[in-house]
């Protein structure tokens, strides 16, 4: 795991996400962008194998390319 001051990056809740899949499931876009420059990986899975991206396709039709453009960079 990879520790930072503010906590663990990768300790998922108790539904199994993590902080970035959370982030980009509510399309928080400076959380988003946050978590991913302190080392927040995308492509990580949580416990039912969905991805930050799987998270970000939930969010309304207007919010997903926004939320996907932050993970692909």
């Amino acid at each position: 795991m990879r520790s930072t001051v503010e906590g663990t990056l990768e300790r998922s809740l108790n539904c199994g996400a993590l902080p970035l899949h959370m982030a980009c499931g509510k399309g928080a876009k400076f959380t988003t962008k946050l978590l991913l420059r302190r080392g927040g990986n995308p492509y990580v899975k949580d416990r039912h194998g969905l991805t930050a991206f799987d998270y970000a396709n939930r969010l309304e039709v207007n919010r997903r390319p926004l939320i996907a453009r932050i993970l692909r960079k």
